[in-house]
């Protein structure tokens, strides 16, 4: 009897130090992705930059949406970058982007935001449409209230087969599994779509728009808390190693700035059709929260299984030698 009380208590002190085990690891979790995402709030970048004395807003924009363009003035052929912000992202809510000459509509498109809450649309001047040099109107509309408007002018003549080589600043959030992190970039003659990490082949990869006919180059702050390559010798000293690039799976150089303690700056030159750029280190963020509460739940499971053996074990033998007993 008494074993088998002992074998009790054993038990429910196993099922009792399993519960803080994992109640304490989902709390790491919690607290961490709060922190990240509060951390990444305050540095959250905006999608537009470069030249504002270039552009021109000319209504009242009511702050839940916004528009602007990368110039004032095209010719016929030439690319407009058109970009934006909401202040928030309602679900499965496009963006209404409307252009117009006059009173007559000559582009229409629906815009999904991105993370973070920026929008952009590359809009060709080709066709007779827009051969009508003047005054023409950009309107974005989201949701119910949400509206703003610009304008630029076409003026006569053919726009130089270049493209738009703007600079454009701005930050891409990207999904870490447990957390987000804030990705900062500059970058010229094309547009970041979508930035996503593969972290279990500790890649970042990059999708753009090339908008310039000479192509153009990006420049990225990439955090080493969730990407980074590094070597460490025999004493255990670690340094920085060098990334491999692809653009379209072929190897690309690449030039570094001066690494920081938090974080390391590379730029990439990338040509006219090129559309997604891998970064590959050597680690990158494993959900390390997420696996730690796996990990401790796993190891809660294990560890129940083998005090229920072990109280199997005592039951059956208090019961043999408890009968033994009273035979005797």
């Amino acid at each position: 009897m008494t074993l088998r009380c002992d074998a009790r208590r054993f038990l429910m002190a196993a099922l009792v130090a399993t519960v803080m085990v994992g109640a304490a690891a989902l709390a790491v979790w919690t607290v961490s992705g709060a922190a990240a995402q509060e951390d990444g709030g305050s540095t959250a970048g905006t999608q537009g930059g470069g030249d504002e004395s270039r552009t021109r807003q000319i209504a009242p924009q009511n702050q839940i949406v916004t528009v602007t363009t990368d110039r004032t003035e095209y010719r016929n052929g030439d690319a407009i970058i058109i970009s934006g912000k909401i202040t928030t992202n309602v679900v499965d809510t496009p963006i209404i982007l409307q252009v117009f000459t006059d009173v007559n509509p000559v582009y229409i498109n629906q815009i999904t935001p991105a993370g973070d809450n920026s929008y952009w649309d590359i809009v060709k001047t080709e066709g007779a449409k827009w051969a009508k040099p003047g005054e023409y109107e950009v309107s974005v509309r989201y949701g119910q209230d949400g509206k703003a408007t610009t304008e630029f002018t076409i003026v006569p003549g053919i726009g130089a087969p270049g493209g738009s080589s703007k600079e454009i600043t701005g930050s891409t959030e990207v999904d870490a599994g447990s957390e987000t992190f804030d990705v900062k970039y500059v970058i010229t003659g094309g547009m970041v779509e979508d930035m996503t990490l593969d972290w279990r082949d500790f890649t970042l990869l990059v999708d753009i728009n090339v908008t310039n006919s000479g192509g153009g180059s990006i420049t990225m702050e990439l955090p080493r808390k969730y990407i980074g390559a590094e070597r460490t010798d025999e004493s255990s000293h670690t340094t920085d190693e060098i990334f491999i690039v692809l653009i379209d799976d072929v190897e690309t150089a690449y030039d570094e700035s001066s690494p920081r303690q938090t974080a390391r700056e590379i730029t990439i030159d990338f040509l006219e059709g090129d559309s997604e750029i891998a970064i590959i280190g050597t680690y990158a963020v494993p959900e390390f929260e997420h696996m730690m509460v796996v990990m401790a739940t796993i190891a809660g499971v294990m560890l129940v299984s083998a005090m229920l053996l072990r109280g199997g074990r005592y039951g059956i033998l208090t019961a043999h030698y408890g009968r033994s007993a009273a035979s005797q």
